[in-house]
């Protein structure tokens, strides 16, 4: 089945960059993220977010605790179920300091369960 998802992620304390001045390099660390996730690299997506992570996204359910779980949880649930994911930015992330959301669309086909 062809999985079309559209979600606001909110990243709550997640990225571990200070607060970016300049827009371009906020935009670029979420790029960067993102381009983590296409590349299926587990350990580089979940470098971005802070120990003390808060990730929510609708799709799990329930806020995820900590750079581990979230690591777990979320990265590695969903690359494991869906191999050929891809994230695609559907429009211009909205940063301030450590706060941001960025739309995005989730591509793929789930082989597996997620957990």
């Amino acid at each position: 089945m062809l999985r079309h998802l559209l979600i606001a992620f909110a990243f709550v304390g997640a990225l571990t960059v200070p607060a970016l001045a300049d827009e371009s390099a906020s935009v670029g660390v979420v790029k960067a993220y993102l381009a983590a996730w296409n590349a299926k690299d587990i350990d580089k997506a979940a470098s971005y977010f802070a120990d003390d992570v808060t990730y929510y996204d609708a799709s799990v359910g329930t806020p995820v605790e900590g750079m581990a779980d979230a690591k777990a949880k979320v990265v590695a649930s969903f690359i494991n179920a869906v191999p050929d994911l891809k994230w695609e930015m559907l429009g211009d992330p909205i940063a301030q300091g450590r706060h941001g959301r960025v739309p995005v669309a989730l591509l793929g086909h789930q082989y597996r369960g997620m957990g």
